[in-house]
């Protein structure tokens, strides 16, 4: 094992674990994630359900993730995916 890796997992994991750090990136990632979910309306110029253009653009401006097989834009499904895996959530645990 490399002298490196092990100093670094003898002092900076254990004080990165103490301070917090790894729960505060988690929760801004989780955070984050729901944000864009909700927003999801307002931050996709397309639609998910509708052709938004050529079959397998590249990203580019107008599809920044670009568009899948059929057309559809790959960007505004994953955001509007995120609403549907919030709603199951959230249903879920209220059951």
């Amino acid at each position: 094992m490399n002298i490196g890796f092990k100093i670094i997992r003898r002092t900076i994991i254990p004080q990165i674990r103490e301070s917090g750090l790894m729960l505060k990136l988690g929760l801004a990632i989780v955070a984050t994630i729901i944000v864009l979910s909700i927003a999801a309306p307002l931050l996709t110029p397309y639609s998910p359900i509708t052709k938004a253009g050529v079959a397998l653009q590249p990203p580019s401006p107008k599809h920044i993730m670009g568009t899948n097989n059929l057309g559809y834009d790959v960007f505004s499904r994953i955001l509007y995916g995120g609403r549907t895996v919030l709603t199951v959530v959230i249903s879920a645990t209220l059951l």
